[in-house]
C-alpha cells in the first residue's frame, strides 16, 4: 500500500502523525485522549494515551481500540489505573515515563488514517 504520509516535525525531532484528540468522557467524568507520535528517528511509531481525571478520585477503567481503516485490523489494550481529582497522566517523548500509556502501532499501519475508540468499563 502506497502514499504519501504528512506528519508534523516537532522541535524535539519527534514525528506527530496525530495530535492529541479527545477519543471520549466516561460517565464518571474522566476524559481520554491520543496521538499517534514518532519519538526518534530510530523509534517505532506509537500511540500514546492521556487520561484527564475531572471527578472523584477513581479507578479509571477501560479498553482504547485501534483500527486500520485499510485492513479493519484491530487492537486493543485495557488501561486500568487510579486517578486522584485533577490528576493528569501522559508519556512524553523527553522519557519513557508511564508505559501503560505507550503502544506501537503495528508494522505496515498507516500513522495518520489510524482511528480510535474507547469502552469504558464500569
Amino acid at each position: 500500500m502506497g502514499g504519501v504520509v504528512f506528519a508534523q516535525q516537532s522541535t524535539d525531532n519527534s514525528v506527530v502523525y496525530q495530535n492529541w484528540k479527545m477519543i471520549g468522557e466516561s460517565p464518571t467524568h474522566y476524559e481520554v485522549s491520543a496521538r499517534i507520535v514518532k519519538c526518534h528517528p530510530d523509534s517505532a511509531v506509537q500511540m500514546h494515551l492521556e487520561i484527564l481525571n475531572e471527578s472523584v478520585s477513581q479507578a479509571c477503567h477501560f479498553k482504547i481500540t485501534m483500527v486500520n481503516p485499510a485492513t479493519n485490523e484491530q487492537v486493543v489494550k485495557e488501561i486500568n489505573q487510579t486517578l486522584q481529582v485533577g490528576e493528569l497522566i501522559m508519556p512524553s517523548c523527553d522519557n519513557q515515563d508511564k508505559p501503560f500509556l505507550r503502544f506501537n502501532i503495528p508494522a505496515g499501519w498507516n500513522p495518520e488514517t489510524i482511528e480510535f475508540t474507547v469502552t469504558f468499563i464500569p
